[in-house]
């Protein structure tokens, strides 16, 4: 956790990232169409970045409507009453809720998460979930590497592999419906329900 937190201070040194756009949260941005439909489906009125990076999709994202109306950042996108982050690697996002959420997200989370760790991580987001977890789980290595030569995936599993602990971390939450793009290449997803 601590390199993670370092490279949001200072950049990622050995590829050449300046700290603002390291974790910066757009890799929600691939995701905003599907989590609006489920948003539009489900309708919560409450929801929880978890993983957040630095959370910059949420100002950043405008949209047009037929109609005119405009709707700014994805809080009004979305028709939510309450947007949280939280992310360990962020002072400002360190905090961990003590609510439950109507919708959680952990888009790139997972694969950043140490194998030992990632069992009681998807049960911390299945508790944390009262109507639907969306996750982005990427299988594969990244293309650049921490400072210690360690790849920023740290878990690199197959997506059955992913699948099985989803379902074993959903047995436990059986209300809560769980919808996951998994990436078992790079440019390659596959969206599945829970």
């Amino acid at each position: 956790m601590s390199a993670y937190a370092d490279m949001h201070l200072n950049g990622d040194l050995a590829n050449g990232i300046p700290a603002e756009k390291v974790f910066d949260g757009r890799g929600l941005v691939p995701h905003l169409e599907v989590v609006r439909q489920l948003c539009v489906r489900f309708r919560p009125r409450s929801l929880l970045d978890y993983g957040c990076g630095k959370a910059k999709a949420y100002s950043g994202t405008r949209a047009s409507h037929p109609d005119g109306r405009r709707d700014e950042g994805l809080q009004d996108l979305w028709g939510l009453e309450q947007i949280s982050f939280f992310d360990p690697a962020l002072r400002q996002y360190a905090a961990l809720p003590e609510q439950r959420f109507d919708a959680v997200l952990a888009t790139h989370v997972l694969e950043f998460t140490p194998e030992e760790d990632v069992d009681w991580v998807l049960a911390e987001l299945f508790g944390f979930a009262t109507g639907f977890l969306f996750l982005s789980i990427a299988c594969h290595a990244s293309p650049w590497s921490l400072a210690d030569g360690a790849n920023y995936h740290v878990t690199q599993r197959t997506a059955g592999w992913w699948t099985d602990r989803i379902w074993q971390a959903r047995a436990w939450t059986p209300e809560t419906r769980c919808f996951a793009v998994l990436y078992p290449r790079e440019r390659q997803r596959v969206l599945l329900e829970f």
